[in-house]
């Protein structure tokens, strides 16, 4: 398997769940019950990412262990810059 990166600038063509962005594999398989729940899980980084707090809606509740997942989740890109 060919592992690839890549500079996600302003996060327009950049798919949140779906990219590797973030980490060394996509979101998506690092926190498969978060992306099984999300309600958009074809949106881009920039989407997300251009608020505060950052604009992620799920179709169930985040309790329990899917609350810790999103709590981890939250902290890997807590720190993630989107430049131009």
């Amino acid at each position: 398997m060919r592992c690839e990166s890549f500079k996600i600038r302003d996060g327009v063509e950049t798919r949140f769940w779906e990219d590797t962005w973030v980490g060394s594999s996509p979101l998506k398989e690092q926190f498969p019950s978060m992306y099984n729940i999300a309600d958009y899980p074809h949106v881009t980084v920039e989407t997300i990412m251009n608020q505060v707090p950052i604009n992620v809606s799920f179709c169930r509740a985040l309790i329990e262990d899917k609350l810790m997942a999103w709590l981890n989740l939250v902290a890997k890109i807590a720190n993630v810059q989107l430049s131009n």
